[in-house]
């Protein structure tokens, strides 16, 4: 089936936008990002090949200190800003995997090239939810939460953890990982 404009989400929030609102899509079959009110857009329903290259719409993200949103959850469980932080550093234990997929771009169905920041199934791997990078004083002053309905809304400007986490993970790729123990020793630097 072809991924297109209007493809359900595994989220239901974001399902809600599509039925709902107006919205602008970033064109990805694993990695489609949804955007609602805005003035300026970033994402503008293209085509992103691979969201956490260099040029991608991370690094608009950032050049445009857009603000992450987490409801219900602390934002540092659903933090994908972290992925463009390992992909900055080319960390060992990640590599990017190519696969094509049909997508329905304006009427039209075609097969294109997309890419999967993937983590190596045998690198022992184990995350810790960014326990460890969530705990960098520059980035916890920034975070601010609220609750409203029982509901908690949680926001992080993706510039500072970009930033941070690029630093952070360059002085050590395993910050975010559970027990660097457990990471295999062909994967450790």
């Amino acid at each position: 089936m072809p991924f297109c404009y209007n493809t359900p989400s595994d989220f239901p929030f974001a399902n809600y936008i599509i039925n709902k609102y107006p919205f602008s899509r970033l064109i990805h079959p694993y990695h489609s990002l949804i955007e609602i009110g805005t003035k300026e857009k970033f994402v503008e329903n293209i085509i992103q090949r691979n969201i956490y290259a260099f040029g991608s719409i991370f690094d608009k993200f950032y050049n445009k200190k857009v603000v992450h949103l987490s409801l219900n959850q602390q934002a540092r469980t659903n933090m994908a800003a972290m992925h463009k932080a390992e992909a900055n550093n080319l960390v060992p234990y990640r590599y990017n995997k190519s696969f094509i997929h049909s997508i329905d771009f304006h009427g039209k169905t075609t097969l294109e090239e997309f890419f999967l920041y993937s983590l190596y199934k045998n690198s022992g791997v184990i995350r810790d939810n960014n326990l460890k990078v969530f705990a960098d004083p520059e980035i916890q002053e920034n975070v601010s939460n609220v609750k409203f309905n029982r509901v908690l809304f949680e926001s992080v400007p993706l510039n500072i953890v970009i930033e941070r986490a690029t630093e952070l993970i360059a002085n050590d790729p395993y910050i975010w990982c559970r027990d660097y123990n457990k990471v295999d020793p062909e994967w450790r630097l």
